[in-house]
C-alpha cells in the first residue's frame, strides 16, 4: 500500500503545482481564479495521502493521528468552494451560499460527537457530508463552466479536446465522490457498518485506494488537460494581434499614398528640407504665405529666409528651431504657437508640425505643415477673456448651487418631519430620512413608485382607498394645498401609521409639475388623545357618581332633617312650657347646625366640580359685618370674647355676591371665638387695590387665641383637616369651613391665607374682587313672618293646594304648617296620585316632591302639564335634592320654582305668597 499512498498524494500534489505554475495571468476566464480552489485541495489532500503513507511506513502516532481527519476536512472544504464557486460562475442566479458551510460543518460535528471514537467519527462524517457532495458539486460545476462558458470562446476543432478532458475530469470526480465519500472505515454503525471499506476489499478483492489513486491520477491528467484553455486563448490573442498588425501596416500604405496626393491640395503651407536645411519643395499655399517665388527658396536654407528672427528682432539660433532638432534627432515636433518671416520682413503666427522624412530607412529630410493662425490668435486672445469671465461667472454660481443644494439638502436631512416629492402622475420623486425611517422602506427605495399604492392604498378599516378619492392626488389635479389632521400611510411591514400631512402643489410655467408631502407621526398624539377621552369619561363618571352620591345622601338626610325642624317649629307654636321650650331651642339649633354642615358639604362639591355660580348683586359691607357679629354675639359673650369690627376706605355701591362673602367672613370669625377664651376677636376690611371699575377688598380676622403651630398651617386649608383629629379634642367642626373660604375667594378673584403664634393668636384673611356699581334703587328689608303669613290669610286662605309628598312625617309637617293659612289642601302620596287629582280637580299650586315610588315628580309635572284644559296650576318642586344640576331638571320638567328641603316655615310662606300672589295678575300667570 505504500507505492499506492504515494502515487496517490503525488497526483494530487502535482496537480496544485501545475495549476499554480500554469500561465494564466490576464485571462479572461474566471476559472483562473477558481482553479487555485482545486490547487488548495490537491495540495491539502495530496499531504493528507502522504500522511496515509507515513502510517503505513513509519508506523501511526498519536499526533498523526488527531491531524489526519481534521486535514481531510479541510481539503473536502476546498474542494466544496470550487465546486460551490465554479457553478455559480457557470450559471448566476440563486445558488447556494457559503453559508452552506454552516449546516455541513453542524452536521459533521453533530455525528462526531454521537460516537464513542471521535477521530474516526469525524473522519468518517467528513467524508459523507464533505467528500462526496464536494466531489459531485465539482463534477457538476466543471461541466457547467465548460459548457456555459468555455464553449463560446474557443473554435469548433479547440473545444472537443477540451471537452473530452472535461469529460474525464467529470468521470472521474463522480468516482472519486463515491469510492472517497461513500466507502468509508468500518463502523458499528450504520450506513458504515454494512457500506465499508473492509466490505469493498472483500468484495471486490482490491483495496478502495487503489482505485482511489486511480480517480486521482484521472482527475490530474484531466485537469491538466483542461487547463489547456489558458494556452489555447493565448494563442488565440495573438493570432488576433498578427492580423491587426497586418491590417495596420495595409492601411499605413494605403495613407501614405493618400498622403501624397493631399500633400498637393491641402489648404495649409508644406515644403520640405533636405539635411542640410535647403528647401526641396513648397506647395502654393506656402508661397502665398510667405510671399516668395518657388524659385527664390528652392534650394536655398529654409531658416535664414523664413525662421531667422523673432517678432522683436532678436535672432533666432538655428540649433533651436525645432525643425532642425526633428532633423537630427528623428522625433516629429507639434509647434502650436511661432512665427514666420515675409519676404518683406514682418513676422505672422503661424502652427507647425514637422516630421523627419525616411526613404528605406535613410533619413533624407524633414516635411513641415504649418498654417497662419492670426485669426486663431485673435479669437483665442477675445475667447480667454470671454472665458476667464465665463469661467468666473460659472465658479460662482456653481457655489451657490453647490452651497443652496447642501443646504436643502440638510433641511431635508434634518427636518423632524417627513417629506417627500411626487411627480405630476404621483410617483416619488425623492424622500428624506426621516420619512423613509417611519415608513419603514430603505432610503431611496420608494424612489419612482406610485404614493399611493405603496403608502396610502387602504383605510384604517381595511377597505381599499380608491385613487379618485386620494387627497394628495387631488391637490395635484386642482393645484391647491391641502391640509389633513389625520391621515393614515401603510409601512413596509403592513402596518398602520397615523400622519397629519400637508400637500402643496409645485408650479413651473403655469404648470403642475409635482408636489411636495410633509407628514408627521402622530401616533403619541392620537394614544394621548384616546388617553384623555378615557380619562375625561372616568373622571365623568366618577364627578357623577359623587354628584349622585351627595345628592341621595343630601336627599336621605334632608328628608328626616326636614321633619325634625318643621315639627319643632310646630311645637313651639302651640305654646310649651319654657323648659321644653329650651329644649326644643336646642333640637333647631342642633337641627339647624347640621343644615349648615350639609350646605357647607354641598358648596366644597359644587365648587370642586365646576358648578358653583357666584350672585351678583348689591353688596354692603358694613351689613355683612353686622351680620357676622349679630350671629356670634351670643357665643361671644359666652366665651368672654370682645368682637371688634373696622372698615376703612371702602368705597360705595359694590357688586358681588354677599351671601359667600358673609359665609366666609363667617368662617374665619366663628373659629377665632371658638379657639378663644377670655379675648379679643377684630373683624378688619379694608380697600387693596382700586381700578377703574373693580376693587380687591382684604377681610381680616384677627384673634387672641391659643394660636397655631407653624407646621400645621399649610393643612389649614385642606378639606377635613383639623389641627386636633383627636378622639379627645375640645373644639368640634368639620373640617370644612377654611377649605370652602379659600375656594370661595379664588372664585372671587382673590385669595386666602394664615399666619399665627402659639399662645398669643392668630391672624386670617382672604381677598375678593368686587365690581363697582351704581346705587340700588330696589333694596328693601325683608317683612317679618306675620306679616307674610297674615297676607297669605288675607289674600289666599281660598286657594286650593295639592302637597305631593310620600314620606309620612314630612307630610304631616307640611300640612300642619300649610293649615295656618289655608283651607283647602288635598294631599297625594306619589307622582300617580297627583295625577290623577289634577286630572278631575283644578289647583292653584302644588307643592311637589322628586323622590317618590311610582311616579317621581319629575314625570308626574310633564303629566300634568299635558293635561287638558286651560287651567295651569303653579308647581314648585319641594325636595332634598339640592343641587343646581336637580334645579335644572325641575325647570326642564315644567316647574316654576323649587324649595330645598328642609326649610323654614317663613320661607315656605314667603315663597307661596309671591306666586299666589304672581297668580293674580291675568297677563302673566306662570312667572314670577
Amino acid at each position: 500500500m505504500d507505492i499506492v499512498y504515494f502515487i496517490y498524494g503525488l497526483a494530487f500534489l502535482v496537480l496544485g503545482v501545475v495549476i499554480v505554475i500554469w500561465p494564466k495571468a490576464g485571462s479572461r476566464f474566471a476559472f483562473a481564479r477558481l482553479s487555485l480552489w482545486l490547487a488548495g485541495f490537491a495540495f491539502v489532500h495530496g499531504t493528507l495521502e502522504w500522511m496515509d503513507l507515513w502510517r503505513v511506513v513509519r508506523g501511526d502516532n498519536p499526533t498523526l493521528a488527531a491531524a489526519r481527519p481534521l486535514t481531510l476536512l479541510a481539503s473536502y472544504v476546498l474542494l466544496f468552494e470550487f465546486g460551490r464557486r465554479t457553478l455559480r460562475a457557470a450559471r448566476p442566479g440563486p445558488q447556494l451560499s457559503g453559508w452552506v458551510h454552516g449546516l455541513l460543518l453542524g452536521g459533521v460535528a453533530a455525528g462526531t460527537l454521537a460516537h464513542a471514537a471521535p477521530l474516526d467519527s469525524l473522519a468518517i462524517w467528513t467524508r459523507y457530508l464533505y467528500g462526496f457532495p464536494a466531489a459531485l458539486l465539482s463534477a457538476i460545476g466543471l461541466q457547467a463552466y465548460i459548457g456555459q462558458r468555455i464553449r463560446s470562446e474557443l473554435s469548433e476543432h479547440e473545444f472537443p479536446t477540451v471537452r473530452r478532458s472535461c469529460l474525464l475530469a467529470v468521470a472521474a470526480f463522480t468516482a472519486y465522490g463515491v469510492l472517497g465519500g461513500l466507502i468509508v472505515p468500518q463502523a458499528p454503525w450504520a450506513p458504515a457498518a454494512w457500506l465499508n471499506q473492509e466490505g469493498f476489499l472483500a468484495a471486490v478483492g482490491v483495496p478502495v485506494q487503489i482505485f482511489r489513486a486511480g480517480c486521482a491520477v484521472a482527475i490530474a491528467f484531466a485537469m491538466v488537460r483542461v487547463l489547456q484553455i489558458f494556452h489555447l486563448e493565448q494563442q488565440q490573442h495573438l493570432a488576433q494581434t498578427l492580423q491587426h498588425t497586418a491590417a495596420a501596416l495595409e492601411e499605413a500604405g494605403r495613407l501614405g499614398r493618400h498622403n501624397r496626393l493631399l500633400l498637393e491640395s491641402v489648404a495649409e503651407g508644406i515644403f520640405g528640407l533636405d539635411t542640410e536645411g535647403r528647401t526641396t519643395f513648397i506647395n502654393p499655399v506656402a508661397l502665398a504665405l510667405l510671399g516668395y517665388q518657388a524659385a527664390e527658396l528652392i534650394g536655398q536654407p529654409a531658416h535664414a529666409l523664413i525662421h531667422h528672427s523673432w517678432p522683436d528682432g532678436r535672432p533666432y539660433p538655428v540649433g533651436a528651431c525645432p525643425t532642425h532638432q526633428t532633423l537630427q534627432d528623428g522625433q516629429p515636433r507639434h509647434v502650436a504657437h511661432e512665427y514666420f518671416c515675409r519676404k518683406d520682413g514682418s513676422t505672422f503666427p503661424v502652427s507647425y508640425h514637422t516630421a523627419q522624412v525616411q526613404e528605406q530607412g535613410r533619413v533624407i529630410g524633414v516635411v513641415v505643415v504649418f498654417e497662419d493662425i492670426s485669426e486663431r490668435v485673435r479669437l483665442d486672445a477675445e475667447l480667454d477673456a470671454y472665458r476667464h469671465q465665463l469661467e468666473q461667472l460659472v465658479a460662482e454660481r456653481t457655489a451657490q448651487l453647490t452651497e443652496a443644494e447642501a443646504y436643502s439638502r440638510l433641511i431635508l436631512e434634518s427636518s423632524a418631519s417627513g417629506l417627500y416629492g411626487m411627480d405630476a402622475e404621483g410617483r416619488f420623486t425623492f424622500i428624506n430620512q426621516v420619512a423613509s425611517d417611519l415608513l419603514g422602506h430603505a432610503h431611496g427605495s420608494l424612489i419612482g413608485k406610485k404614493v399611493h399604492s405603496s403608502v396610502h392604498h387602504h383605510h384604517a378599516d381595511g377597505t381599499p382607498f380608491p385613487v379618485e378619492d386620494c387627497p394628495m392626488l387631488a391637490a395635484l389635479v386642482r393645484g391647491e394645498s391641502v391640509h389633513n389632521d389625520d391621515d393614515l400611510f401603510w409601512c413596509a411591514d403592513g402596518s398602520p401609521l397615523p400622519v397629519a400631512t400637508a400637500i402643496r402643489p409645485m408650479h413651473r410655467d403655469g404648470q403642475i409639475v409635482g408636489a411636495v408631502v410633509s407628514f408627521t407621526d402622530i401616533r403619541q398624539r392620537k394614544a394621548t388623545d384616546e388617553a384623555r377621552r378615557r380619562a375625561l369619561l372616568e373622571a365623568e363618571r366618577l364627578v357623577r357618581i359623587k354628584s349622585e352620591f351627595l345628592a341621595n345622601m343630601s336627599h336621605e338626610i334632608r328628608t328626616p332633617l326636614n321633619a325634625i325642624i318643621g315639627m319643632t317649629h310646630l311645637i313651639r307654636r302651640a305654646g310649651v312650657p319654657d323648659k321644653q321650650a329650651a329644649r326644643l331651642q336646642r333640637i333647631e339649633v342642633a337641627g339647624l347646625h347640621l343644615l349648615e354642615i350639609i350646605n357647607t358639604i354641598l358648596d366644597l362639591s359644587k365648587i370642586e366640580a365646576g358648578k358653583f355660580v357666584l350672585a351678583d348683586g348689591p353688596v354692603k359691607l358694613e351689613a355683612v359685618a353686622a351680620n357676622v357679629c349679630s350671629i356670634l354675639s351670643e357665643r361671644a359673650r359666652a366665651q368672654h370674647v370682645e368682637l371688634v369690627t373696622t372698615l376703612s376706605a371702602i368705597p360705595p355701591q359694590l357688586q358681588g355676591d354677599a351671601l359667600r362673602l358673609q359665609q366666609a367672613l363667617l368662617n374665619l370669625t366663628g373659629n377665632a371665638v371658638k379657639f378663644t377664651e377670655n379675648g379679643r376677636v377684630c373683624i378688619r376690611i379694608r380697600a387693596e387695590d382700586e381700578s377703574f371699575d373693580s376693587v380687591l377688598i382684604h377681610f381680616e380676622v384677627e384673634d387672641t387665641g391659643i394660636g397655631i403651630p407653624a407646621e400645621q398651617l399649610p393643612r389649614l386649608f385642606t378639606a377635613f383637616e383639623q389641627i386636633d383629629g383627636s378622639t379627645t379634642r375640645q373644639h368640634g367642626g368639620t373640617g370644612l369651613g377654611l377649605a370652602i373660604t379659600r375656594k370661595l375667594a379664588e372664585l372671587m378673584g382673590g385669595e386666602a391665607g394664615a399666619s399665627s403664634t402659639p399662645g398669643v393668636g392668630s391672624r386670617f384673611w382672604f381677598t375678593a374682587r368686587l365690581r363697582k356699581g351704581l346705587p340700588d334703587a330696589d333694596a328693601h328689608h325683608a317683612n317679618g313672618h306675620s306679616l307674610v303669613e297674615a297676607g297669605l290669610v288675607a289674600r289666599h286662605a281660598q286657594r286650593r293646594l295639592l302637597l305631593v309628598e310620600d314620606e309620612p312625617i314630612n307630610r304631616e309637617v307640611a300640612l300642619d304648617v300649610l293649615g295656618e293659612c289655608f283651607q283647602n289642601v288635598d294631599i297625594a302620596c306619589d307622582g300617580v296620585d297627583a295625577v290623577e287629582l289634577a286630572a278631575r280637580q283644578p289647583y292653584d299650586l302644588i307643592l311637589m316632591d322628586i323622590q317618590m315610588p311610582r311616579l317621581d315628580g319629575l314625570e308626574a309635572t310633564r303629566q300634568i302639564r299635558a293635561l287638558p284644559g286651560s287651567a295651569r296650576p303653579t308647581i314648585i318642586a319641594m325636595t332634598a335634592n339640592a343641587f343646581a344640576e336637580d334645579r335644572a331638571r325641575c325647570t326642564a320638567a315644567g316647574m316654576d320654582d323649587f324649595i330645598a328641603k328642609p326649610f323654614t316655615a317663613d320661607l315656605l310662606f314667603t315663597t307661596l305668597l309671591r306666586w299666589l300672589s304672581q297668580r293674580d295678575k291675568p297677563d302673566d300667570a306662570s312667572a314670577p
